[in-house]
């Protein structure tokens, strides 16, 4: 519940068109750490400050309502993604998990952690030198599929994009973009369930979406 409230600045910097494209953000809080590190990385200090504010709150609030010690709270989450059973078969960190680290010792996780955000903050630099700031955001909230854990109700976050390829349907990228949004909608866990190949199919899957990123930031780049 503290992660959503953390999104309503979030949609106060951005203009009302987009707010109302993002609203499906509300449903989700796993593109929390990859908005957060968007600020960072466009060096909007002010924005990351004042959009963790709610969170720091609802830290405060919740350490002082349980007796608990406040350092072990801030912790928790991250210990959390240390716990064998935090993993999917779709995003980078869950096959980190599976096929390298396993049991391998804390020190190893927190360098995978780190590398994670390291990659993400360069996809973050080479997404926001698009023009388009409805294309930046889409694409942003992507980011989450390809590098954390996630559930199929995620998948809502390629939503944004649908609506930007809509919009602009006279390119041939966006009508890819947006018949591939359709296909993880409608048949992605039709499809899925017929091969039986979970392990095959997810990693696929997440490669498709890198390599979607991929080809919208360089396609759409803003010419300097």
């Amino acid at each position: 519940m503290v992660n959503k409230v953390c999104l309503c600045y979030f949609f106060y910097v951005y203009p009302l068109y987009l707010n109302l494209t993002f609203f499906t953000f509300y449903l989700v809080y796993q593109a929390l750490n990859t908005v957060f590190l968007n600020f960072i990385v466009k060096k909007e200090f002010k924005n990351f400050f004042l959009a963790i504010i709610p969170y720091l709150l609802g830290w405060f609030i919740y350490f002082m309502y349980t007796n608990s010690d406040p350092i072990i709270n801030f912790f928790e989450p991250l210990k959390l993604s240390f716990m064998s059973n935090y993993r999917r078969d779709a995003d980078i960190y869950s096959l980190l998990q599976i096929y390298f680290l396993g049991d391998k010792g804390s020190i190893l996780k927190y360098i995978s952690i780190a590398s994670i955000f390291l990659i993400n903050s360069f996809i973050l630099i080479r997404i926001n030198r698009q023009s388009s700031d409805f294309l930046k955001m889409s694409l942003v909230l992507i980011c989450p599929l390809v590098f954390f854990p996630h559930s199929n109700y995620d998948y809502v976050l390629l939503f944004p994009l649908a609506c930007y390829s809509l919009l602009n349907f006279h390119m041939y990228l966006n009508k890819v973009n947006f018949f591939f949004v359709v296909y993880i909608f409608y048949f992605s866990r039709i499809i899925k369930h017929l091969l039986d190949i979970d392990w095959l199919y997810q990693p696929i899957l997440m490669f498709l979406i890198i390599l979607l990123i991929i080809v919208n930031t360089r396609v759409n780049k803003e010419v300097c």
